[in-house]
């Protein structure tokens, strides 16, 4: 597909934990390695042997006040950014520019309580766009009730990867932000083995740091379903994820999924629903829906993980590592990613 046959209309900014549209943050970065002010720590520019994705981790101010912990904090954002980079790579050399926030996304305050939060700014777009998208990275789409008139969002990264805009710009592609749980009782578990992004060790009063980097790094990356409840300019909205999720074969689940009458199964699947890979989340339980099943227990994601829990998992649980699973990886490739042939996990 060329540049021609696509089509990519408004800017915009996608926040996926309140799963609406905030005002576009128009933010370029201003060249690579420069260094902020007030102890802002230096961006990183992540690059690993075998791959053309490169992250641009550009830390927020807020960084800073971490104090003692801000190495650790930064090491694992890094192992988690060479995690990717080890197992996805593009065609070409691709620059992924990342804001990363403590107590905060994108100049927003989050609760201490919540873990993790996330933007990604983005384009509309429209269904034959991203199809031929799709298409082009080998995935067929059948089912009977293809949003074939709707309205897309796709991420500035699936932009990339589709080959739809230039691979390297100074614009920011996303945000993520982490909860800093002051006065929860509980804290983050820092460490993993050098860029696995895989955490061990988790204790029974912390959380897997992680697996909630690896969680909101995706959503900028575009693992994001809108099932038409998102609406810009009026009009409901989907993304290139929401053309994977099915109720039965050769369907889709598209808005069904939030209606808490219907409490319709919605799962991943890759051959127009005949392959069930793993179980999405359904928007009636809370939480984002193009998360994995996980409420109340997270062997109901349906990934087959033994002993941890999935990243991508809708919710999260104290005292239990997190790793990635195949059908993580499937996911991924759906955003137009390519693997390097090492697995995931």
């Amino acid at each position: 597909m060329s540049k021609h046959d696509s089509f990519l209309g408004q800017e915009v900014t996608y926040n996926a934990d309140e799963n609406s549209f905030v005002n576009f943050h128009s933010v370029a970065f201003n060249g690579l390695g420069h260094h902020g002010g007030g102890g802002t720590p230096a961006p990183t520019l992540v690059v690993s042997p075998g791959s053309h994705l490169v992250f641009n981790l550009i830390w927020d101010s807020s960084v800073a006040s971490l104090g003692s912990q801000e190495p650790a904090f930064m090491n694992a954002m890094i192992d988690v950014a060479r995690s990717y980079e080890k197992v996805f790579t593009t065609p070409q050399t691709e620059l992924i520019n990342i804001k990363v926030g403590w107590g905060e996304v994108a100049g927003q305050t989050l609760p201490s309580a919540a873990l993790g939060a996330s933007e990604a700014n983005g384009y509309l777009t429209d269904y034959a766009t991203v199809a031929a998208s799709l298409a082009n990275a080998g995935f067929s789409l059948n089912a009977s009730n293809e949003p074939t008139g709707a309205q897309f969002f796709i991420s500035s990264t699936e932009a990339k990867n589709f080959g739809l805009v230039a691979p390297i710009s100074s614009d920011i592609d996303g945000y993520v932000g982490f909860g800093t749980l002051a006065g929860t009782g509980y804290s983050y578990n820092f460490s993993s083995p050098p860029g696995t992004g895989h955490g061990t060790g988790t204790g029974p009063f912390q959380f897997d740091f992680q697996g909630v980097a690896q969680h909101e790094i995706a959503e900028v990356m575009g693992r994001i379903s809108m099932e038409g409840q998102a609406t810009f300019n009026g009009l409901a909205t989907y993304t290139p994820l929401d053309l994977f999720n099915f109720d039965s074969p050769g369907h889709l689940v598209l808005s069904d999924g939030f209606n808490v009458n219907t409490q319709v199964a919605s799962y991943f699947s890759v051959d127009n629903g005949v392959t069930h890979l793993a179980n999405f989340n359904d928007g009636y339980l809370g939480g984002d829906i193009a998360d994995w099943a996980s409420y109340p227990s997270p062997v109901l994601s349906g990934t087959g993980l033994s002993g941890s829990q999935d990243a991508f998992d809708a919710f999260s649980y104290p005292g239990i590592n997190t790793d990635l699973s195949s059908a993580d990886q499937i996911v991924m490739e759906t955003l137009g990613l390519s693997p390097t042939g090492v697995p995931i996990s």
